[in-house]
């Protein structure tokens, strides 16, 4: 069975995932893989001094299920909060604090509610990128109604699934080939400052498993179609390992104002599965596309950072079911106004500092 693989796979990444190190910054002096020399013509690093932030943010997933025969798709989103919060980071430490925001997000009635675990992690290291996931919603909307129901319009409230639950993880990794001129850190943890245009070739690999699960059939009920060749499915399971490539780049206008734009694309293989009504497995091998995309704009300065951050990442996964595909979308938009402040380290990250031989 493949749903028990799924069990132990996600505690294996699971696993992974709570031993990772938020936002290290290790030194930039020696050529490991964890420190790089950097051309500081290019970059000036800030990782010895306190960057704190205010900020806010919205995290967000999409999960969508296309049939191309019948040129139709169901897509259902989560109720998305807003949120606002501070952080800091010193040294290879770094924490974010954030609160929901309860006037802004003030919508449970029309989109219904939403519970969540969203815990994505971005560890900007200066040779190698990683982005880790583990995440868990329950309570989901139909976000394009008008496509399946004949006389919905805006003035009613959206079909909703409150009994329908997502948990993914997955694990993706970049080489960063100029690490030596090209900043991610700048950009997306604002304890560096990009000051000339650059760009470098990213290479690595990924592996990602989703499992969609609810009370009753994921497929629409009203569809007059025979959508998904009328299967009607209550849980999907896709998991996938693949290799990936990309480009980043950073433009620089007059030292201080940025624009990133990163693009990485990756293919995996895997199995894909439905729990198909009433208790019929259906199972085949299948293709995974992936997509990377970090954008971020603003300005930066020695003591002054402010911008916006996008970081999505976008998977699409064949179905056991002729000519269709699963996509499951996630993200974090973030608005960032940073500011650094030179201090001396306490005692006890000076005794860190030697024995992880952090210069």
């Amino acid at each position: 069975m493949l749903f028990p693989y799924a069990r132990l796979s996600g505690i294996i990444l699971t696993l992974l995932f709570l031993t990772g190190t938020q936002n290290p910054a290790f030194s930039q002096r020696r050529g490991t893989l964890f420190k790089s020399a950097i051309d500081t013509s290019y970059v000036q690093d800030f990782t010895r001094d306190l960057t704190t932030r205010f900020f806010f943010s919205r995290k967000y997933t999409r999960f969508n299920i296309r049939d191309y025969d019948q040129n139709q798709e169901l897509r259902y989103r989560p109720n998305d909060r807003l949120n606002v919060g501070i952080g800091i980071n010193y040294y290879f430490l770094g924490l974010n604090l954030g609160i929901n925001m309860p006037f802004v997000n003030d919508d449970d009635q029309l989109y219904g509610n939403t519970r969540y675990i969203d815990a994505q992690s971005h560890i900007y290291l200066p040779k190698l990128v990683t982005d880790l996931y583990l995440q868990y919603y329950k309570g989901y909307y139909l976000s394009n109604p008008q496509n399946w129901i004949d006389d919905w319009n805006r003035n009613q409230l959206f079909p909703q699934r409150g009994d329908m639950r997502t948990i993914s993880t997955g694990l993706n990794l970049h080489y960063i080939f100029n690490h030596r001129r090209f900043s991610y850190r700048a950009a997306f943890l604002q304890n560096e400052w990009q000051k000339k245009s650059a760009g470098t070739f990213l290479l690595g690999g990924e592996c990602y498993l989703i499992d969609v699960k609810g009370d009753s059939s994921l497929t629409f009920p009203a569809a007059n179609t025979p959508f998904l060749d009328g299967i009607q499915y209550n849980r999907s399971f896709q998991y996938s390992l693949g290799a990936n490539a990309g480009y980043a780049h950073t433009l620089v206008y007059r030292t201080n104002y940025f624009l990133t734009l990163s693009l990485v694309t990756g293919i995996g293989v895997g199995a894909s599965s439905l729990q198909a009504e009433p208790e019929a497995e259906i199972t085949r091998a299948a293709l995974r596309l992936s997509t990377t995309a970090r954008v971020a704009i603003g300005y930066n300065s020695a003591r002054y950072y402010a911008g916006i951050s996008v970081v999505n990442l976008s998977l699409r996964s064949q179905l056991p079911v002729n000519r269709s595909t699963a996509s499951f979308n996630t993200g974090n938009i973030r608005i960032n106004f940073c500011r650094r402040f030179p201090v001396e380290p306490p005692r006890l990250m000076r005794r860190l500092r030697k024995k992880l031989t952090i210069d």
